[in-house]
């Protein structure tokens, strides 16, 4: 039976600390899967990146990953369904990596919706910072991409993923450019 290890994030961009969890899961023989969150929101100072060139930049790095858009919705009913969606496409067994302060209660507001509405739906999960020690804030690349930093977060996400956003002037867009106002 194929194991499959589930990751799921906005990835905005994607970061050395992402491809480490991509890097862990293989090395613990898990086939990874990548659900990139809020996957129709695309051009927002959150979420500047599209789907597609998110997934051109995950495959940069890692080109045999599995990645399924994961949207978002209001609904957490809707939500959930999503995921068993998911789980059922992909069959065998699944598990849900992510870092233990994700469960904390509260973290993402009135309902967790790890603990509360994920890990019924997918009970196997790794705890991460058992794990990996990349810590990484996107938040700090998006910000220096608005100012042209390209150069400066160097070290913050792989030479292809660098290569990705500097090759197609991600960061030189106009949108970008009124990040900084």
């Amino acid at each position: 039976m194929k194991k499959f290890g589930l990751y799921f994030g906005r990835l905005q961009p994607p970061h050395k600390g992402h491809m480490s969890i991509i890097d862990t899961m293989i090395s613990m023989g898990y086939t990874p899967v990548i659900l990139l969150g809020s996957a129709q929101v695309n051009r927002t100072k959150k979420n500047p990146y599209t789907y597609a060139e998110r997934v051109a930049m995950i495959h940069s790095v890692h080109p045999d990953v599995l990645i399924m858009p994961l949207f978002d919705l209001a609904d957490n009913t809707k939500w959930v369904e999503q995921w068993k969606n998911i789980l059922s496409a992909l069959g065998g067994e699944s598990t849900l990596f992510m870092h233990n302060k994700e469960t904390e209660k509260g973290k993402y507001g009135v309902d967790n919706y790890i603990t509360d509405l994920l890990i019924p739906v997918v009970p196997h999960h790794i705890d991460l910072s058992q794990h990996t020690t990349v810590d990484v804030c996107a938040t700090d690349i998006r910000n220096s991409l608005g100012y042209g930093l390209d150069d400066a977060i160097g070290h913050l996400v792989d030479e292809p993923v660098l290569n990705h956003i500097t090759t197609n002037n991600l960061a030189g867009t106009e949108f970008f450019q009124q990040l900084k106002d």
